[in-house]
């Protein structure tokens, strides 16, 4: 047996009846619990043709929209149907509209869990996907992952690393250097060539590139896509209904159909639509997600859980600010904002709008958020901390900024970590008692009533986290 035949083996099991019914039971049960959710199309587009200028995201939601049409219209679309309709007949046809039709509540729920599970990086940067879902949504108390949550995450990373060569660049770019050899005579090392060095280029500048060009050139080759096909359609008028007909009989009878080079019938065509539709539309393959994720998007299960936090951290924040004036105004201590470590690696630059913008990058992770010094010379150093639930995680404070509040601890430095439980009592926790949470209190975090001990008491809506002035 040889490589080819191997390979064709391979895809026979892989897209055999078990991964049909798993994938098409998936978009029923997704567009059932979802109460069919593809009715909210028109508010979709809407959507993701509006700004949020407000929300948190690397992306514009119509970037992150065009970037993953990028992936799925086009070269993919038109021979992915040829592909199917020749494999498995005009059938394949009715598989693909009903894989993409219910596809819709699969991509929607990917969607909604990446954005709900996604995490910043060290420079700021959102990032998503099914491997953060993985990660994030069973994340334990202590802020350990299980083990099978892990390997599910790398898992999913392994596969989607092998479907970017097997079902992305190589088909793409052999569909594009078939067309150029066989109707201009072009060699297709030299097309390869060119399209690898362009992706190589595009590529580089990164997502932010990557979402610019596809802003430019998607809406231009969607429109071309859809007025080609309009014009098809047109010229071959009289022959749409027998053309509706065929592909409902020979998906839904055993009608042996022309086309169908590899084979026809039900099977067939269920096997190639099903196929060609989850490759034209991602929807369950996961990888559209990782994209969604940088979008700027208020995403609604992200706003219910994550807006409360942000809100509460934003106004504990604004009421030290307002602690440390009244401490520097009583002479008794001078308390400032750790600036953001970064480095200006572009000049400032004038927007539309008018306003002056400059690029940086993180020099380093963030440390502590407060410093300075009490009347005396004692130095003091926090991070502070807000939570809408009812306890603090001690894997709130990241190990750069651990590392930093045990250094200044050890040189006898005033550290602790300020926590802001559910937006109504603050608590000091001295750095000792927050590194031997474990040891303290049998777990790596604290409740309400561990917390009471370090309650901060405030007056007339000052935080009093270094006593009362008198």
């Amino acid at each position: 047996m040889d490589f080819v035949s191997v390979l064709n083996s391979i895809d026979a099991v892989i897209w055999g009846p078990p991964l049909i019914i798993l994938l098409l039971g998936c978009h029923l049960y997704t567009t059932y619990k979802t109460k069919f959710i593809q009715r909210k199309l028109p508010l979709a587009l809407k959507l993701s043709l509006t700004s949020d200028d407000k929300a948190e995201g690397d992306l514009s939601n119509f970037g992150a929209m065009v970037t993953s049409l990028a992936s799925t219209l086009g070269t993919g679309s038109i021979v992915g149907v040829a592909t199917a309709i020749l494999s498995g007949g005009p059938g394949a046809v009715l598989w693909m509209w009903l894989t993409g039709i219910l596809g819709m509540a699969t991509k929607y729920v990917e969607v909604f869990a990446s954005m709900k599970y996604r995490v910043k990086d060290v420079r700021g940067e959102m990032m998503g996907g099914a491997m953060h879902v993985w990660e994030q949504r069973f994340k334990r108390e202590d802020g350990t992952v299980p083990w099978w949550a892990k390997f599910m995450a790398i898992w999913f990373s392994v596969f989607a690393l092998f479907s970017i060569f097997g079902i992305g660049y190589a088909v793409q770019t052999s569909s594009i250097t078939s067309v150029f050899q066989v109707n201009l005579g072009v060699e297709p090392w030299i097309v390869a060539s060119i399209v690898c060095g362009s992706a190589l280029i595009i590529i580089y500048g990164g997502l932010q590139r990557i979402s610019s060009i596809c802003e430019k050139l998607v809406p231009i080759m969607g429109a071309a896509y859809i007025l080609g096909c309009i014009y098809i359609l047109i010229c071959n008028a009289p022959l749409l209904w027998d053309t509706v007909v065929l592909i409902f009989e020979c998906a839904l009878t055993p009608k042996a159909a022309f086309g169908g080079a590899v084979g026809s019938g039900i099977m067939m065509a269920l096997q190639f639509g099903c196929a060609r539709g989850l490759f034209s539309n991602e929807a369950g393959l996961g990888t559209q997600p990782i994209i969604a994720a940088a979008a700027s998007s208020k995403n609604p299960a992200r706003q219910a859980q994550g807006s409360i936090s942000r809100a509460t951290g934003e106004g504990f924040e604004a009421q030290i600010l307002v602690a440390c004036a009244y401490y520097r105004a009583h002479g008794i201590a001078e308390i400032d904002k750790t600036p953001e470590p970064v480095k200006v690696i572009s000049g400032r630059h004038q927007n539309a709008s008018g306003c002056w913008s400059f690029e940086a990058v993180f020099t380093k992770q963030a440390q502590p958020d407060f410093q300075g010094t009490i009347y005396g010379g004692s130095s003091v150093v926090f991070e502070a901390k807000a939570t809408d639930k009812d306890r603090i995680l001690q894997s709130a404070v990241t190990e750069e900024q651990a590392r930093a509040l045990e250094s200044h601890a050890n040189m006898g430095a005033l550290a602790f970590v300020l926590v802001c439980l559910r937006g109504r009592a603050v608590y000091r926790v001295m750095w000792e008692a927050w590194q031997n949470m474990k040891e303290l209190f049998g777990h790596k975090y604290m409740t309400a009533v561990e917390l009471e001990p370090y309650r901060v008491q405030m007056r007339r809506g000052v935080i009093l986290f270094l006593g009362d002035a008198g």
